[in-house]
């Protein structure tokens, strides 16, 4: 039996078909069709995705409304580094939901582990300010899958937050999967189904649910959404979010009062 030490173990992973198994593709040739997309950006890709995002919650429509956008860059096939906003621009003022014009920002680092048309794997990093002004630090770390069979695709991002600052103020440690059900109806749209375990949480709409005190701070959101591909560089879609349908007490008390509507653009160059 060969033994299984440093030198060998590049080999050894190479046995391992998740981690054999790439797809890869360059940024002439990425995918129409969203289910057949790796988990990182193809190398020297920028996209930057921006959304829109309204409330529509009972006796708070607008309130607030802000421009989250996101900025990635493919360093290599597997590697992908972002610019992340949770609120980003918030546009509807201190009277209607913002405290703060623009208060958020993380960098995250995106590695992919395995790309196929069937299966994808990636984990990822991210240093987030929760709040510039409060000088709130904290640390998500998590990993994504994303498994495709025939049209239907399943996503999941199990992700923990670990607070690094003013964790007794709001930013403790909290634990968020979201997961999604996506159908590709033809090359160019895909719909999905979003739900999983969110909370009370975190800057996100969708939120996080704290993990010391699991059961009083989370909740099941539920979405629905569309996904158009107008080009290999362009998508534009929408999704209807209610981030406390049921879970919780709080969560049962608030269910359907509370919804987002999220617009979407992601442009590729």
């Amino acid at each position: 039996m060969t033994k299984l030490t440093l030198a060998t173990l590049p080999a050894a992973l190479l046995l391992v078909p998740s981690l054999a198994a790439a797809e890869t593709y360059s940024k002439s040739d990425w995918p129409t069709a969203a289910n057949q997309r790796p988990l990182t950006r193809a190398k020297g890709m920028i996209e930057v995705d921006a959304d829109l995002y309204i409330n529509l919650s009972k006796d708070r429509v607008g309130e607030p409304l802000g421009l989250a956008p996101d900025i990635h860059y493919g360093v290599d096939d597997r590697l992908t580094v972002s610019l992340i906003h949770d609120r980003g621009l918030c546009l509807s003022g201190e009277d209607k939901g913002c405290a703060k014009v623009y208060d958020d920002v993380g960098v995250r680092a995106t590695y992919g582990l395995s790309s196929s048309e069937a299966l994808a794997l990636a984990v990822h990093g991210e240093l987030k300010i929760a709040s510039i002004d409060g000088g709130t630090l904290a640390l998500p770390i998590g990993a994504r899958a994303r498994f495709n069979s025939g049209k239907i695709g399943v996503y999941a991002d199990p992700t923990i937050s670990l607070g690094l600052t003013d964790r007794d103020a709001g930013n403790p440690d909290s634990l968020a999967l979201p997961i999604s059900i996506a159908y590709q109806t033809s090359p160019e749209l895909l719909v999905h189904l979003d739900t999983g375990l969110g909370g009370f949480l975190g800057t996100s709409l969708d939120g996080a649910a704290q993990l010391d005190n699991l059961g009083d701070t989370f909740a099941v959101p539920l979405g629905v959404g569309a996904l158009y591909t107008v080009s290999t560089k362009l998508d534009v879609g929408a999704r209807l979010t209610f981030p406390y349908l049921f879970g919780s007490e709080l969560a049962n008390d608030i269910g359907i009062d509370s919804r987002v509507l999220y617009l979407h653009a992601n442009l590729r160059i």
